[in-house]
Parts: C-alpha cells; sequence; structure tokens
C-alpha cells in the first residue's frame, strides 16, 4: 500500500509541475527569453526515466530490489522536476529602459538603466557576461552570449560614448569628476524621457476625448532627441569646468538605437579595467 500511494504522489506531483509549467510559458511576452530548451528536454527525459524506473520497482517489491536503486530513481525524477521548473520560471525580459528578470523564486527583479553606475564584461571560455552596478553596491549579470542583451547594449554604447567625450574633451577632470558627470547625464536622460513619455500619452488621451473629426490645434509632439546634451550644465556651472564651445559627438544616439556596428561587442569602459 505504501508503495502504491508514493507512486500516486510521484505521478501526480509531475503532472502539476508539468501543467503548471506548460500555463507560465504558454504567456505572451514577445520580449521574454528563457534558458536553452536543452534544460526542458534533459528535465523531461530524466522524469520519464525516473518515474519508468519508480514504477517498476514499486510495483514488484518481491523481487528483492535494494534501496540504492529505489533512490536513484527517485533522484532522477526529483532533478527532472527541478530543470522543469527551472526552466518554466525564471525569464529576461530586455526593456528599452530597464531589465526585468527572475531566477529560482517568484518575485521578479527590476533594474533600471538609470541607475547604472559602473559595468564590465568578463569573459569565461566561450560565453560572456556583462556586469552592472547600481550606486548602493547591487549586481546584474546578464549573460549576453545566451541572451539578446538589445537595448541594454545599446545604453552601455551610449555610456562608452559619455566617456570618450568627457576624457578627450576635458582631459584635467578627474575620474571621479568623469564618473559624476555621466551620472548626472543619465537622470537628466531618464528625466526628459519619461516627460516625453507623459507628454505623448496626454496628446493621446486629448484626441480622444476631443468630437469625433475635430482636430487639434497645436497637439503637443515629443522632442525626437532624448539625449542628454554633454555640455548641459547641473548646479549652474560646467560640470567638468572647461569645454566651453564644443560640440558633443554625432553618433550619439536615443535609447533603442544604439550604434549598430558596435551591436554585440563587448562593452568596455576604460574607467573599469582589471
Amino acid at each position: 500500500m505504501a508503495h502504491i500511494i508514493t507512486l500516486v504522489l510521484t505521478f501526480g506531483i509531475t503532472v502539476f509541475v508539468l501543467l503548471r509549467s506548460r500555463r507560465v510559458y504558454a504567456k505572451p511576452a514577445p520580449l521574454r527569453q528563457r534558458v536553452s530548451k536543452i534544460m526542458l528536454f534533459a528535465g523531461i527525459l530524466l522524469l520519464v526515466v525516473g518515474l519508468l524506473m519508480a514504477i517498476v520497482m514499486l510495483g514488484t517489491p518481491d523481487e528483492g530490489w535494494t534501496v540504492g536503486p529505489i533512490v536513484s530513481a527517485l533522484g532522477m525524477v526529483a532533478g527532472g522536476l527541478f530543470f522543469v521548473y527551472y526552466y518554466s520560471n525564471s525569464f529576461v525580459d530586455v526593456f528599452p529602459d530597464r531589465v526585468v528578470y527572475r531566477g529560482m523564486g517568484r518575485k521578479a527583479k527590476t533594474f533600471e538603466y538609470k541607475d547604472i553606475w559602473k559595468y564590465d564584461v568578463y569573459q569565461y571560455q566561450s560565453q560572456k557576461t556583462l556586469r552592472v552596478w547600481d550606486p548602493s553596491g547591487r549586481k546584474y549579470r546578464l549573460n549576453i552570449t545566451n541572451f539578446n542583451g538589445g537595448a541594454l547594449l545599446n545604453y552601455i554604447q551610449w555610456l562608452q560614448d559619455l566617456n570618450a567625450y568627457a576624457r578627450s574633451n576635458y582631459p584635467e577632470a578627474s575620474q571621479d569628476q568623469i564618473q559624476q558627470w555621466v551620472w548626472d547625464n543619465q537622470q537628466a536622460r531618464a528625466s526628459e524621457e519619461l516627460k516625453q513619455a507623459r507628454a505623448a500619452a496626454a496628446s493621446i488621451a486629448s484626441e480622444s476625448l476631443s468630437p469625433s473629426g475635430q482636430q487639434q490645434n497645436n497637439p503637443q509632439q515629443p522632442s525626437n532627441s532624448t539625449t542628454a546634451d554633454p555640455r548641459a550644465t547641473f548646479g549652474g556651472a560646467d560640470a567638468l569646468g572647461s569645454g566651453k564651445g564644443r560640440k558633443a559627438p554625432g553618433n550619439w544616439n536615443p535609447l533603442g538605437e544604439g550604434s549598430a556596428g558596435n551591436r554585440g561587442a563587448a562593452p568596455h569602459s576604460p574607467f573599469y579595467d582589471k
């Protein structure tokens, strides 16, 4: 009787996990990226083999099965459940202004690009991983070999351009000054994008509330530029103390339009060489 109860519980848990994983990753999410399906296939294989072994051994107790094979079968079932759960639960969503991700837990976490304080890339064998930190020291890793970094890599490219511009035009500035200046530009850019989004939403709302066929006289349009001018002043003075009248580099791009020639290349900053 105990063998039958164990078998029924194992089968029930397996069916529950498979149905739940199907419900989770069947949700429409065009930006959602998951780990390789090899993990899902490996999990299903372990489940099938482990269940078959458990059925044979628990269904024929008179054969004198030892504890070792039974534990191995249950271990394969547990491993298969883990792989299927991890595949169905973990994901990465790369948006134009943030990354949303989830690992083993049930709660998704968010990392906004404007909070990037420093970054670097390290490579182990053929795998490249981007690491970013916020001012509090929290770190986020993204495997840019297996996952498409998209807008995040474009934003890193923009930060590279800021660093390069500051170093070439303000050679007398210290690293701390340049880093703070880059941070101020990030916050100014995020604030400007928020204003544009609100203006666009207000314009759409006003058009939807207007009488049918009546056009707005001067609908407010968002600006085409979302990049903060590197010559902007903060606190009424040039952030780096020099460089008046110098032009910003012409290849700076708005969010989501990173340099195509550098797309997919490993981001690199002279600030954080190791």
